[in-house]
């Protein structure tokens, strides 16, 4: 009997489901949209339940940034700083392997400094310069001061060339007087202390002139013994030219 009355009330609700489209199809319809926005409305709940669960993950393995705070103060303080991102954390070979950029301390204000400094040597046929060159927004670790602060850049510690010495004319070009030059910037780095704050060097050549080979032989001598033990780096910045326009003629003389 229970079977016989289930059944009858089937046939009488698609008789009726029938008839109800057959006259008002606008209710029919109606009840579509109403099941697809609830769809969509549940599918977007979804979605972002798990964008917030990738949210947190993403946070709690993001690295040393830790939280703490105050209980009589709602504002949070941050101890650790933030990671740098990842084209200036590694370093790219050319052979394309890649690794870990040491060259970056995470400092007392929370951000990860480069602390390297750079040493550029210019040779030409004429003269040669050298420039010390200081980590971008260097902190003296006695006076406090902050040089190149804003924005964060590299500034100039020392810049002397071969004319300062006393050199002139023809010569400031001679491997005698870039070699003196040598002498006297690395005697005059130890003696106003600027060896003790330079934990990383990175020496750049450019230009093939006579001061080039002389300064070199400097950095591997007696007088670059404090210098050569920080060095980590030393690359060619000659600039090359490659097409361009047409060069002077050579000088011919006799």
């Amino acid at each position: 009997m229970k079977l016989y009355r289930l059944f009858a009330n089937r046939v009488f609700l698609k008789d009726y489901t029938r008839n109800l489209y057959s006259h008002h199809p606008w209710v029919f319809g109606l009840s579509h949209v109403v099941t697809f926005q609830c769809s969509a409305f549940s599918s977007v709940r979804n979605n972002q339940t798990g964008l917030d669960s990738l949210l947190d993950i993403a946070n709690k393995s993001s690295g040393p940034d830790t939280m703490k705070t105050d209980e009589n103060d709602d504002k949070k303080i941050i101890v650790g700083g933030r990671k740098p991102p990842v084209l200036d954390s590694t370093k790219i070979s050319s052979d394309g392997t890649m690794s870990l950029n040491e060259n970056l301390q995470l400092s007392q204000d929370g951000i990860f400094k480069d602390v390297t400094w750079q040493m550029h040597i210019y040779a030409h046929r004429h003269n040669v310069h050298i420039t010390i060159a200081r980590p971008p927004a260097w902190r003296h670790p006695v006076t406090g001061k902050v040089y190149g602060d804003n924005p964060p850049s590299r500034s100039v510690a020392l810049s002397l060339c071969a004319g300062r010495l006393g050199f002139k004319h023809s010569g400031r070009k001679h491997y005698d007087s870039a070699f003196q030059l040598g002498t006297y910037v690395m005697a005059r780095m130890q003696e106003s202390g600027m060896n003790s704050y330079i934990e990383k060097l990175e020496v750049y050549l450019r230009g093939f002139g006579a001061g080039r080979e002389a300064v070199t032989r400097v950095l591997l001598g007696v007088e670059g013994k404090h210098l050569r033990g920080k060095i980590i780096k030393v690359a060619d910045s000659t600039r090359l030219k490659i097409g361009g326009t047409r060069s002077p003629n050579p000088r011919r003389l006799g």
